[in-house]
């Protein structure tokens, strides 16, 4: 379990990093920004948060985490009820999939797969399990409890593919396997849309990371992020803290972008995917550590 802790705590620091240019896309911003290796606080409108504070993203996965140390499992009519009540009073950024889940699941806490397929394909939605690698294994039921948190505020075909995708590789990640080669490997293997897209950003090491993210997009959906994320892997194989300062000086859905890369390089390089002060200046730090230690009480 320590290398699933590890992962939740650099996945976490990375999405504190991604804070100051996420949803940021005006490319003299982010020039006016400029390059730093150090939390800082958001820029964009969206977020009202100083440096070592999360965004959304992170938020939420802070908020699975607490439920998991109080419950000590995931259950997931529980957990529709617990992330309801904990987003009607969440005062930061409410995207429009949760907004409608909290509406559907206020009524109905067991409601929590749609029937009717949802109309975004936001990447976060694949890749927001990290704090469930604390709880249950890669090899068991890890894949199960990613779906049913996922399916909470999405129902997209795409969505759960690219999240078992995602599983899939960090199961050979967490077995030794370099995360690149682990890519290449799903890419191999598998003949879908997301090996496709993966594919896509595997052959991408001629180009910078701004071209890149001009070339797929900067956008929310798993159709930019993820062909950004084989292009991060196959740029900076053995360099994760400075792909994370390369993704962050592309702006857009900067956040995402860096949870998923550093899921994947976090389960091999451990805490050295992120520098170590952007997991120490976090500003939930304590309670993260305290949850951890409380989750093998």
């Amino acid at each position: 379990m320590d290398k699933g802790y590890n992962v939740i705590r650099a996945v976490l620091a990375a999405d504190a990093y991604a804070l100051c240019c996420h949803w940021v896309y005006d490319s003299e911003e982010l020039v006016r920004i400029g390059r730093s290796m150090k939390l800082r606080g958001a820029y964009a409108e969206f977020h009202d948060r100083g440096a070592g504070a999360f965004t959304c993203y992170g938020d939420h996965m802070m908020h699975l985490l607490r439920y998991l140390v109080k419950e000590k499992t995931f259950h997931v009519n529980s957990y529709a009820r617990s992330w309801v009540a904990f987003f009607s009073s969440y005062d930061g950024y409410k995207d429009h999939a949760s907004k409608v889940a909290a509406e559907r699941l206020a009524h109905d806490a067991s409601a929590w797969q749609m029937t009717q397929q949802s109309s975004t394909i936001d990447f976060i939605a694949a890749i927001r399990f990290a704090p469930l690698l604390a709880f249950y294994s890669i090899d068991g039921d890890a894949e199960k409890k990613a779906l049913e948190e996922s399916r909470l505020s999405y129902n997209h075909s795409l969505i759960d593919m690219c999240l078992v995708a995602f599983i899939t590789m960090l199961k050979n990640i967490f077995g030794g396997m370099h995360p690149l080669e682990a890519a290449r490997l799903f890419v191999s293997k598998e003949q879908n849309t997301i090996s496709q897209m993966l594919s896509e950003g595997l052959r991408s090491a001629n180009l910078d990371t701004n071209e890149a993210v001009l070339k797929f997009g900067a956008a929310c959906g798993i159709d930019a992020g993820l062909p950004i994320i084989g292009h991060l892997l196959v740029k900076y194989p053995d360099d994760p803290q400075h792909a994370l300062e390369e993704n962050l000086m592309a702006g857009g859905d900067t956040a995402s972008r860096a949870i998923a890369y550093t899921l994947l390089q976090s389960a091999y390089f451990g805490m050295r995917s992120v520098r170590e002060e952007w997991y120490t200046d976090l500003q939930m730090h304590d309670e993260i550590e305290s949850s951890l230690c409380g989750l093998v009480e």
